[in-house]
């Protein structure tokens, strides 16, 4: 057997192997609605989170995540400016003393409690009426591109922890750029 065949069959073992988990975070869906003249924009994000991210959690440690937006027309030149740029932060915080999670979610910046970690982190990836942008900032006819990217904010992770961050590949969380179309 060559050792090129046997390189890829040890690495298919290993991801299959029980208990793999992949980490990172995925957006699966985002729609987008007109309510009187403002677009609004709903995004569903499934985070999986790593062994180290979930004990750093559960230990108090509070995660932001950063919601990157941009709107471009489909075709754009990389110089031609966008028309929607913002970021958006969620936040969600394990509080040990009353074993309750917190999740604080735009575009309110509401606040909901959680008894377990999975509602929370489900719950976290829920950004619904999310504002985006008016009616006439678009021009009839074009066709525009949503471009979203989810991110776990290391900078507004407590001090002590950032340089362990910064340099561990696990807590480097990212969807990278996706592209979404604007439906209206």
């Amino acid at each position: 057997m060559s050792k090129h065949l046997l390189g890829i069959m040890c690495l298919m073992l290993v991801a299959i192997r029980p208990g793999f988990t992949h980490q990172g975070i995925a957006i699966t869906n985002v729609t987008n609605h007109l309510q009187d003249t403002d677009y609004t924009l709903n995004i569903q994000i499934k985070y999986m989170f790593n062994q180290d991210i979930l004990e750093a959690l559960d230990n108090g440690v509070p995660l932001t995540i950063n919601i990157s937006i941009k709107v471009r027309r489909k075709g754009a030149w990389f110089w031609e400016n966008n028309l929607v740029e913002l970021t958006q932060k969620s936040l969600i915080r394990y509080y040990p003393l009353t074993e309750i999670y917190k999740v604080t979610r735009p575009p309110n910046n509401t606040k909901h409690s959680f008894i377990t970690r999975t509602a929370a982190i489900s719950a976290l990836g829920e950004i619904e009426a999310l504002p985006l942008l008016k009616y006439h900032q678009l021009k009839p006819g074009e066709n525009y591109l949503l471009h979203i990217k989810i991110s776990l904010d290391i900078g507004a992770l407590p001090l002590p922890l950032r340089p362990t961050a910064h340099l561990s590949a696990s807590w480097n969380l990212s969807s990278g750029w996706t592209q979404w179309p604007l439906k209206y």
